[in-house]
């Protein structure tokens, strides 16, 4: 990587997301090479926000879109089949990756590619499960919801902004069943980066990507 003033460099490091691929059935080899594309591809897209703000030095910005890393994990012996909870447990036991700033360790977060989510792809349905490990029961919410594929940087943000309870950043008031087919639609308090990496209308991205089911529950409590 370049820059025109290379001694910035070392106040930087490599940053990003842990993914676990946890399903290997028929077609989820191409499913999965699909998904790694979008996430890195969308979230170089997401970084448009920034071009041309006079608030944000252009320099920066360009580094830490270049920094941005994907530690894709997919050692089937190890993984095939692990849910929610199962990734949990697993994550427990990993080594965290010390010479970059990634997920697990900064706010104990990663993203599962299961085969709901694999098969989300194959549909052409682009969507990647973001896990907390540190959500429990009696907690607020799940602890998990599918989110698309270029809201990759939206989360860091959120996860940055609730970094004393990454737990309770994303938050859902129905069961847990309906998350099945709810897609994040993102923050009021973050700054959408993920529009800049969709090429279709707000609000229009996905069809779970709204909060109607969320707000008629608390309507029947």
């Amino acid at each position: 990587m370049e820059s025109k003033d290379p001694d910035i460099l070392q106040y930087y490091q490599q940053w990003g997301f842990d993914i676990y691929r946890t399903y290997y059935g028929p077609g989820s080899d191409e499913a999965w090479g699909k998904l790694l594309y979008a996430l890195k591809h969308q979230t170089r897209l997401a970084f448009g926000h920034y071009d041309g703000r006079e608030d944000a030095d252009q320099r920066h910005v360009d580094i830490l879109e270049d920094l941005f890393y994907l530690d894709a994990r997919a050692d089937k012996s190890l993984l095939d089949g692990l849910d929610v909870q199962g990734i949990r447990k697993f994550c427990r036991h990993e080594n965290t990756d010390k010479d970059r700033v990634m997920s697990v360790s900064i706010h104990d977060y990663v993203l599962l590619a299961d085969e709901s989510t694999l098969k989300d792809v194959s549909g052409r349905e682009f969507v990647v499960k973001a896990v907390s490990l540190d959500w429990k029961r009696g907690h607020r919410g799940w602890g998990w919801m599918r989110i698309p594929t270029g809201y990759l940087l939206d989360l860091w943000q959120l996860l940055m902004l609730n970094s004393m309870r990454t737990e309770l950043a994303i938050d859902f008031d129905g069961p847990e069943e309906d998350l099945g087919d709810y897609v994040w639609p993102g923050d009021l308090t973050l700054n959408n980066t993920g529009s800049y990496s969709e090429i279709r209308q707000f609000l229009k991205h996905y069809s779970g990507q709204s909060p109607r089911r969320s707000l008629e529950c608390d309507k029947e409590a």
